[in-house]
């Protein structure tokens, strides 16, 4: 952001420190990416432009460059429109690296639809990149494993308009829906590309009509998913469907009302307990993997719209110790009772091989019992702690059970 408004100015002095940055190795690439991303939408100042006796300081870095890049710790981006082949500009470009510390960079093309990330220095599992700019489809590339190539080429598509309609098993249209659609497929580069709707999902009107003007027409099987309170959701691994049907504007889509789970959790004595978090580990007819609810001043808790099947339910209360039960949904299914017993308390210390304290190590639970009804527990205990300065630490909720545990810190 200080050298995107650097560039901006047309000062002397801002473009001598430009420069002065320019010349440091670690910065070369940063300061002449702000000035490609400025020249997209402002020019220097000319000789025969400049005001009567302001002086006119040359351009430090020169117009951007339409080159491909050669720098092996660089990964150099290229995009072009897919039909006309003319550069695009403006293109968000959003970078990222997975690593025990992902790392996110946003960058925009410049005037020549070019932008370039350096990954000098960083180690990562992966990197992703997701392009998207208004009037086209969005875009994302992935490279796992594989080293990054010097220069790649993105053609992005305008795309075309889909749709569909969502109704309820007696045909009444519902409104609110959110609609995830997505395709995957793969590009000459051997990575992966993901065709989606992105972050701004379309939602159903009161028709229980969706609409989205820039999908990828270069896909052909279609995933839908959708979500909505009061309905089971639908994974988007649950409706397949082709691209020629959505782009006719009325396929259709049925969502059901699901059950409900209810329950009531007490301590030893028989007396609710209020507040207390039931966490579904496995959701039932969720599209995500978790989901909580509280209970209220009579102990009592609730779930909403879930399909049959098999789940596993972790209570959590202050002062009392963690407990869990596995679940099968059903019609018929019971209400559920947890009766929660006081905590344990354990005191931990993580110190490194020569015994020194290890400050801000992350310990959290990870395995509470091999399994219930056949399901295996992990993340059924919810357990997250950081050590102090001393490298201490105190958990509380414990169970009267044996727990396994992750502790790690970055650095070892």
């Amino acid at each position: 952001a200080v050298l995107d408004y650097l560039a901006t100015l047309d000062e002397p002095p801002a473009l001598a420190l430009l420069a002065e940055l320019a010349a440091r190795e670690d910065l070369a690439l940063e300061v002449r990416q702000a000035a490609s991303r400025v020249q997209a939408v402002t020019e220097p100042l000319s000789a025969e432009s400049a005001e009567p006796n302001k002086p006119v300081a040359p351009d430090p870095l020169g117009a951007p460059q339409d080159i491909d890049n050669t720098a092996e710790t660089i990964l150099g981006l290229k995009v072009i429109d897919a039909e006309t082949g003319k550069p695009v500009p403006e293109v968000q470009c959003r970078i990222t690296l997975y690593a025990d510390e992902d790392y996110e960079q946003t960058l925009l093309t410049n005037i020549h639809g070019r932008c370039s990330f350096s990954h000098q220095g960083r180690d990562y599992r992966s990197l992703s990149v997701r392009l998207s700019k208004t009037g086209y489809a969005p875009q994302d590339l992935a490279w796992r494993g594989e080293p990054l190539p010097l220069q790649q080429l993105i053609a992005l598509e305008r795309g075309v308009a889909i749709g569909g309609v969502v109704v309820t098993e007696a045909g009444t249209p519902i409104e609110g829906v959110s609609v995830s659609v997505q395709s995957h497929t793969q590009t000459s580069v051997e990575t992966t590309f993901r065709a989606t709707t992105g972050h701004g999902r379309p939602v159903t009107d009161k028709e229980g009509r969706w609409r989205y003007e820039h999908f990828s027409s270069r896909v052909e099987e279609v995933r839908l998913g959708l979500s909505h309170p009061e309905y089971i959701s639908v994974e988007s691994s649950s409706i397949h469907t082709t691209l020629d049907q959505l782009m006719e504007g009325n396929f259709p889509s049925v969502m059901r009302k699901g059950l409900r789970v209810t329950g009531v959790v007490i301590n030893q004595h028989g007396e609710p307990i209020v507040d207390a978090s039931v966490l579904s580990i496995f959701s039932a007819g969720r599209s995500f993997g978790q989901i909580e609810t509280r209970t209220d001043a009579n102990g009592v808790f609730c779930f909403e719209n879930w399909k049959s099947g098999q789940t596993v339910l972790t209570v959590k209360a202050a002062h009392y110790a963690q407990a869990c039960q596995g679940i099968i949904v059903g019609a018929r299914m019971k209400e559920l009772h947890f009766v929660l017993e006081p905590e344990y308390i354990l005191n931990v210390k993580v110190i490194a091989p020569d015994n020194r304290p290890i400050p801000g190590a992350l310990i959290q639970g990870r395995y509470w019992r091999s399994e219930i009804r056949g399901l295996p527990l992990q993340g059924s205990i919810r357990i997250q702690q950081e050590t102090n300065e001393q490298g201490m630490a105190v958990l509380r909720t414990l169970p009267a059970d044996t727990v396994g545990y992750q502790i790690s810190r970055p650095g070892y």
